[in-house]
């Protein structure tokens, strides 16, 4: 569970709802309430007690830079503890997310310093 003041940048899918609903039929444990289906674009992000107007200032212009991609979610990555819908359509938008807050590691390092875009699922 993530500490009181922990954000994230996501990048929400609604059409991918299907596939959370999914899982939750199998197990409703498997899917984290409250949190829609979504890429995540940095996770952590900045404490909530930096996010500046000047900072949602620079999420805003970084993403008027963006035109909406097709995302598909045709490739299903499991591993142990683990379930994902690979989205490479949106990796640009995750690295560049990164490389304006490099400072910010995704997901803490644990995953490396450029995770594969995905669904979770």
């Amino acid at each position: 569970m993530p500490a009181p003041g922990t954000t994230a940048l996501l990048i929400l899918l609604p059409a991918a709802e299907p596939a959370l609903a999914a899982a939750r039929r199998v197990d409703p444990a498997l899917v984290r309430p409250g949190l829609p289906a979504h890429v995540t674009a940095l996770y952590p992000f900045l404490p909530d007690a930096s996010l500046t107007d000047e900072v949602l200032a620079d999420v805003r212009a970084l993403a008027a830079t963006v035109s909406p991609p097709e995302v598909r979610l045709t490739e299903l990555v499991v591993t142990p503890g683990f379930v994902a819908l690979a989205a490479p359509a949106l990796q640009a938008i995750t690295d560049a997310v990164c490389a304006r807050w490099p400072e910010v590691l995704p997901y803490g390092g644990r995953f490396g310093p450029r995770p594969a875009a995905h669904l979770t699922v």
